[in-house]
């Protein structure tokens, strides 16, 4: 989504999108910065969107002594390390959303700094165009920032931002940008990130690997997006009956899948996505007859890189007939568009509120 963001931003504003590798803390623990054209097919998306783009890896290339600098700054944190500040370089930064300011910078975001030798110098952005509509910040969403002058819509940074002469607008923040319009920016921009064909192939043989009965041109299945992991702590304070959506049973999307067979055949196979560790839900899904994806058993990520199991995933359950996803995941949520846009279809999600 903050791929998304930027993007949009970039068609808006009319810049070319200089996109960042693929940088999270919890996923990629040698910093191994993969390039998002690994997965996407960035000239079909400039065709389809107009958006120029190029990779940060070519904007900023560095050389293998720079690269282990880098993480040897990653690895020391906070800590002071005389090789990085000898060749570390100032980069003006403009504060979204109060990174940077109010807000402290995420793990990722400090890791994506270190590991690429720069100290954000964070710039407070210009006054809010007169004509930008100021939302009440309860009803968008941004209740947790309640700075009038911090930007927290697509639309105030596009119109604080139209004119600027700068020739680099860094920015501190996209992820957490609200569209009140209406996800505008998936329309414009989010539905063109297509997977390339030999992301598509992998998947397509790892789903007929799993569930042979997909064997064939209809290669029909079910998915499902089992998100565990720290999920949980979107809804630690929220109702019992909230929480459920976090960690919902797997009986919820049992009773889904029942719907679905009884409607489309009991035959359609289930394939599993999930990040549980879970041996209980494991000995579920076994007794269920459903196939569950353990990328750590395949090939996926010598053949893919880091990232690849993530991304096989989001193809399996984007191409699936069915989705069944976690209401409260972003993975599902960008899944769900993805069957809405490309194939006309509305993704599914277990009942946890009981009438």
């Amino acid at each position: 989504m903050a791929l998304e963001n930027a993007a949009y931003l970039a068609q808006q504003l009319d810049r070319v999108l200089i996109m960042p590798p693929i940088t999270t803390n919890s996923h990629d623990k040698h910093n191994s910065n993969q390039r998002w054209s690994d997965f996407f097919d960035l000239p079909k998306f400039t065709e389809l969107t107009g958006v120029r783009v190029v990779e940060w890896n070519d904007v900023r290339p560095m050389t293998a002594e720079q690269i282990e600098v880098g993480r040897a700054q990653v690895r020391m944190g906070k800590k002071s390390y005389e090789p990085w500040e000898a060749i570390a370089e100032d980069l003006p930064c403009q504060i979204i959303y109060g990174f940077g300011d109010s807000e402290r910078l995420h793990t990722t975001e400090l890791t994506f700094a270190r590991q690429f030798l720069f100290r954000p110098r964070f710039i407070r952005p210009p006054p809010r165009n007169p004509k930008t509509i100021v939302h009440d910040r309860h009803k968008i969403g941004a209740k947790d920032n309640l700075n009038m002058d911090d930007i927290v819509t697509i639309e105030d940074l596009v119109g604080r931002y139209e004119d600027a002469a700068d020739h680099l607008l860094f920015l501190s923040h996209s992820y957490k940008l609200k569209d009140p319009s209406g996800r505008q920016s998936w329309f414009k921009v989010g539905q063109y990130f297509h997977f390339r064909a030999h992301v598509l192939a992998f998947a397509s043989e790892l789903i007929q690997t799993r569930a042979p009965q997909t064997k064939g041109p209809s290669m029909r299945y079910i998915a499902i997006h089992l998100r565990r992991g720290d999920i949980w702590q979107k809804c630690r304070q929220e109702t019992m009956e909230e929480r459920m959506a976090c960690l919902t049973p797997l009986s919820y999307y049992a009773e889904v899948v029942d719907k679905v067979r009884a409607s489309l055949g009991q035959d359609m196979p289930v394939i599993v996505t999930t990040d549980s560790d879970s041996e209980e839900d494991f000995k579920t899904m076994e007794e269920l007859k459903w196939a569950r994806l353990d990328h750590a058993s395949y090939s996926t990520e010598s053949r893919l890189g880091i990232f690849g199991p993530a991304m096989v995933d989001a193809v399996i359950l984007a191409e699936a007939d069915v989705m069944v996803g976690t209401y409260v995941s972003s993975m599902s949520r960008v899944a769900a568009r993805r069957q809405k846009s490309w194939h006309d279809r509305v993704a599914l999600y277990p009942q946890t509120r009981r009438v």
